[in-house]
């Protein structure tokens, strides 16, 4: 049997075919278990098929005395390289971005031409990890430009330092190497190579455990602050909002914004008539249509059953009006599903504007007793709050036109 040392302590290599693929296997269960735990964490998914990849790959490429099998011998390299790769994959994954494709097409092409047409084993080895640092260096642009928090920033530097012992590995076999408890260069090339990958492999699960626990805790604080009906904030997400809003503005600094209110008219008797997953189709149609209109004006929110507020940007409060306009002729035109065809769903809003020195929820009372004032009015309109005036709309002001998505409206034309 080799005998492997590892900081002065021999292993035959029975020993660390079994501690290499124990640990994978631990590192596989682990991330499949988060993967099958939050569906949504893909990133997951790809790390636990990089663990296995990776163990399969270590296991064959220390038999290859037993497994004497032509293709067996080359099945190490496509393995390792598939292993890189789905680690780059659950980077892309985790940050939605698109790794290098160039580069990625361009490191498997030349490793799989030189797999076919080398054969010496040494040769092939040296390929095998300038294959490998490439992938890895495309899962590092991957990371970047998303080097947002320190688990970002460790994630990023430690894909590269491994790309960096990927490249430097192969220098053993080319400057040959060889210490003198080694037969020879290549022998202590693949101890370096089993020794770097088990403690890479668990530094680097290490570091994506913390990152993946990261994104979960910030997806669940996300999703607690976020209707899972209409998709817009909920009342603990605007509340939120708003704080941040004022902090980091100040006080007074906030003037300049507009805060509209509205709710649906009638939705009471949706419900009623046509049961609650009928009005529960209504909210989701409505919070689908206000993120397609308005999401480049500011941000909305569902602050009861069916009432809604939304913050303008200061760049759009001048066409607040006219946008609040466009927003309920758009809502009255809408089709629902469980609805006749005939029964259209209005909506009644209150338009007020923030005022030097005045906090964004007096804003926002002044606005809910306008959204009242206009359904004392009749619904289905809007009102401003009183003792506001309708800023200059500027002519060269540009209201973003939305495009029409599958099963979605356009702006229709609305003056003032």
């Amino acid at each position: 049997m080799l005998a492997f040392r590892a900081y002065g302590v021999p292993m035959d290599l029975l020993m660390f075919n079994i501690m290499v693929a124990s640990l994978s296997l631990l590192f596989f269960l682990a991330f499949l278990g988060i993967f099958f735990y939050n569906q949504q964490l893909k990133a997951a998914g790809w790390v636990a098929l990089a663990f296995l990849f990776g163990s399969l790959a270590l296991l064959v490429d220390q038999n290859r005395t037993v497994l004497e099998s032509y293709f067996i011998d080359k099945l190490a390299e496509p393995l390792f390289w598939s292993s890189c790769l789905a680690v780059v994959l659950a980077y892309a994954s985790r940050v939605s971005a698109r790794p290098s494709v160039p580069l990625l097409g361009i490191a498997l092409f030349v490793g799989l031409s030189t797999m076919l047409v080398i054969s010496h084993l040494p040769q092939r080895a040296i390929i095998m990890d300038w294959v490998s640092a490439a992938i890895l260096l495309a899962g590092v642009l991957v990371l970047w430009g998303h080097r947002n928090g320190v688990t970002d920033k460790a994630l990023c530097y430690f894909t590269l330092f491994s790309a960096i012992v990927a490249f430097l590995r192969p220098f053993i076999i080319i400057a040959d190497i060889s210490p003198g408890a080694w037969t020879s260069a290549f022998a202590f090339y693949q101890a370096v190579l089993y020794l770097s990958s088990s403690i890479l492999s668990t530094v680097g699960a290490n570091v994506i455990f913390v990152a993946l626990g990261v994104d979960l805790i910030e997806r669940h604080q996300r999703d607690a602050m976020v209707d899972a009906l209409t998709g817009l904030l909920n009342r603990r997400g605007i509340d939120r909002f708003l704080d941040e809003k004022e902090a980091l503005r100040g006080e007074n600094s906030m003037a300049g914004h507009a805060v509209l209110m509205f709710d649906i008219d009638h939705f009471k008797k949706v419900n009623d008539e046509f049961g609650h997953e009928v009005g529960d189709n209504v909210l989701a149609r409505l919070g689908s249509t206000i993120r397609q209109l308005m999401q480049y004006h500011g941000t909305a929110g569902r602050t009861g059953g069916e009432e809604f507020v939304f913050l303008f940007n200061r760049e759009s409060t001048n066409a607040a009006f006219l946008v609040a306009e466009h927003v309920r002729v758009a809502i009255g035109m809408l089709d629902h599903k469980g609805l006749p065809e005939n029964h259209r769903i209005t909506i009644s809003l209150g338009l007020a504007f923030v005022r030097e020195g005045e906090p964004l929820k007096r804003t926002m009372r002044r606005a809910d007793a306008a959204l009242y004032e206009a359904k004392d009015a009749g619904r289905n309109r809007l009102r401003i709050a009183d003792g506001d005036t309708l800023p200059e709309i500027d002519e060269k002001l540009n209201i973003p036109k939305q495009t029409a998505q599958p099963g979605g409206i356009d702006l229709p034309d609305v003056g003032l």
